[in-house]
Formats: C-alpha cells, sequence, structure tokens
C-alpha cells in the first residue's frame, strides 16, 4: 500500500493554504484528516486546496471527512487535478472548488471568477469547476498527395 504524504505546498496567495496529498487517503488516514482540519479551525486558515494529482485513491470515511469540512462552512475548499473517481466520492460535497491547476483553485476560492464555472454534479450539488475552458476540438488535416509522380520500380 503507498505510503500517504500530505504536506504544504506553495501557493500564490496568502489567503488560500495549499496541501499536496499522494498516496492513498483510507481508513488509517481519517484520524489525519480531521486533525489537519481542526488545525486549519484553530489556525484561522479558511481557505484550503487539496492538490490530489499524485493521490491514488480516496476512501469514504475520508470523502466524508471532507464533504463535512465543506458542509459547516467554516472552510472554503478546493480540490486539484482528481481523478474522477475520486471525484465520485466527493460528489455530495457543496460548494467545493474543482480545479485542474493551482492557479485555478486560488482563483476560485478567492472569489476571482475563475475562466470556467459549471456544476460538477447535477444531484443538488454546487460545486463549481475552476479551469480554463475546454479546448476546441482541433481539425484533422488529411495530408495532401504527393504531386511528384510515381517513380518506377
Amino acid at each position: 500500500m503507498p505510503k500517504t504524504v500530505i504536506e504544504k505546498s506553495p501557493s500564490p496567495s496568502s489567503d488560500v493554504t495549499v496541501f499536496s496529498v499522494s498516496g492513498t487517503l483510507g481508513f488509517h488516514e481519517k484520524d489525519t484528516l480531521e486533525k489537519l482540519f481542526e488545525e486549519c479551525k484553530k489556525r484561522s486558515i479558511d481557505r484550503v486546496a487539496f492538490d490530489f494529482s499524485a493521490l491514488t485513491s480516496l476512501g469514504g470515511g475520508c470523502a466524508k471527512i471532507i464533504q463535512e469540512a465543506v458542509a459547516t462552512g467554516d472552510i472554503a475548499l478546493g480540490i486539484i487535478g482528481a481523478k474522477p473517481t475520486v471525484l465520485k466520492f466527493l460528489k455530495d460535497a457543496r460548494q467545493l472548488v474543482i480545479a485542474d491547476t493551482v492557479d485555478d483553485a486560488v482563483a476560485g476560492l478567492s472569489g476571482d471568477k475563475p475562466a470556467r464555472q459549471e456544476p460538477a454534479v447535477t444531484d443538488g450539488g454546487e460545486a463549481v469547476i475552476a479551469g480554463p475552458e475546454p479546448a476546441q476540438p482541433s481539425q484533422t488535416v488529411q495530408p495532401a498527395e504527393s504531386t511528384q509522380p510515381a517513380q518506377p520500380s
């Protein structure tokens, strides 16, 4: 089982604290996650972004802790680079900022209007996806036929 590492990362804003999370957040990390949220509350840290790009899995218990932390309204939370499976576990979190990059998460948490906002879930959640507009499909160009005469074999 991969070792879980949670470490503070640089943030482009002094108003948002960023933590990188790698490995797994499962049963054994529930206490650690609860203590992290308690410490944030104690230190009046009310805007946090988790970089989940290196997270391999998120257990239901930890997802519930994250959802409950957001539901209290004491903390605004952003999730960066999470895989679709991880996001499914967070589908009930309200006011969760989902972002592709740290800058997009910080913009969403700071109240700056991110480049793209749309519901992450449609069944009652109010999550926000922050990030650049999706790229337009590129046009496929067929190679031009050769104008050189065929070489005799």
